[in-house]
């Protein structure tokens, strides 16, 4: 009698090792199994694809292409269509693209609060800088540079000059990795399959040398812009180039990530694969994502006062109290700037599975639930 599908054992596509049809994670090297690379290694007769399954283990919708391409990964929205640009119609102005940027940050939370998984590497990736940037200060205070580097007119030293860039670095890389694990973990969730923190990791790990690709750029990039800023407070032409040249490389790599992580290349493939998918597809949500950064600006700035305020009162009302309000201060910009993090991630990883879910079938198809919810207005 010949074995069930959940009886039958097939060679892990990372390493070899003995998995399960019916696995999520190879024991062995801890990379996650979808059933596309279980698939790649049996008949498909043998190896009938799951129907992909939501959190709470009921059947969840694919996307299916219009003219009966094959079906895509990621969960859907019931009886969703493939959406072009111009469904937005005369929505396509400042306020209907706000309002679908407000859906998408809805949807985000949503995520995060059936999985609160998701949402603990940008909870610790703010930590972690925190805290590289507390050792910094503590380094200068106790070598007598922290003082020569608050005063705008002093040039630093070569010491301080490697020590910064030092620094600069290590806080790039431990950001980018654990954005990583957000990326494996959002896609996770959209496939139906639980968010894990130890697969993440493990994936992040795997693609490490990409990531530091990232951060070394990311540095280099950071050097460049800072020497082309003016050092007075008026705004300067380098001023405005440099802008443009951090949010070019913002955009960039958030877009670079979902394609190491959930297709393993290295950076020199992944860039490649980048430039072209954003010449596919990308550009059709660039309306939503220029809402996306509007919303944040503007929800960063509410929240900022709703942390602030309280702290100045409690000082001028009652010293004693200003540590209360300076920790609820810091409680709140900690969970804002985690919840922002988390939501642009979560919005380029839908990106790109959207994108290369159209390049796969050849036209187009729905996006994921989160953005098509965002996109449609639902």
């Amino acid at each position: 009698m010949g074995l069930s599908a959940d009886q039958r054992k097939v060679p892990c596509p990372n390493c070899g090792a003995p998995v399960y049809l019916t696995d999520d994670v190879c024991l062995s090297c801890g990379v996650r199994l979808d059933e596309g690379k279980l698939a790649e290694n049996v008949p498909a007769q043998q190896a009938p694809a799951p129907a992909a399954t939501d959190v709470q283990g009921t059947a969840a919708p694919t996307a299916q292409a219009a003219g009966g391409g094959q079906a895509v990964a990621y969960q859907t929205l019931p009886g969703a269509r493939p959406w072009h640009p111009a469904d937005l119609g005369a929505d396509g102005g400042f306020f209907p693209s706000l309002a679908r940027a407000w859906a998408f940050f809805k949807e985000s939370l949503a995520m995060g609060y059936r999985d609160s998984d998701v949402l603990v590497p940008s909870v610790l990736a703010l930590f972690a800088n925190l805290l590289l940037v507390g050792v910094l200060a503590l380094i200068l205070h106790l070598t007598g540079q922290l003082q020569p580097l608050l005063e705008e007119e002093a040039e630093p030293s070569v010491a301080l000059y490697s020590l910064l860039v030092a620094f600069t670095l290590l806080g790039y890389i431990v950001s980018y990795f654990l954005t990583s694990m957000t990326v494996n973990m959002v896609d996770a969730y959209l496939r139906g399959q639980d968010a894990e923190l130890k697969v993440a990791f493990a994936d992040a790990l795997k693609n490490l040398g990409a990531i530091l690709w990232i951060a070394v750029i990311a540095t280099l990039i950071n050097m460049l812009t800072s020497a082309m800023r003016g050092k007075d407070r008026r705004r300067t032409a380098g001023d405005l180039a440099a802008d443009a040249i951090d949010k070019t490389w913002q955009v960039a790599s958030l877009l670079l990530l979902p394609i190491i992580i959930i297709e393993d290349l290295p950076f020199g493939e992944a860039s490649k694969r980048a430039l072209k998918l954003h010449s596919q597809s990308i550009i059709q949500v660039v309306i939503a994502e220029v809402g996306l950064t509007v919303l944040q600006k503007i929800l960063g700035a509410v929240l900022l006062l709703f942390a602030v305020v309280p702290a100045v009162l409690a000082y001028y009302l009652a010293f004693p109290l200003f540590y209360v309000g300076l920790g609820w201060a810091i409680l709140v910009l900690v969970v804002t700037m985690s919840l922002l993090m988390y939501v642009r991630t979560a919005f380029y990883t839908c990106l790109y599975l959207w994108a290369a879910a159209v390049e796969a079938a050849g036209e187009d198809v729905p996006a994921p639930a989160p953005l098509q919810k965002a996109l449609s207005g639902a």
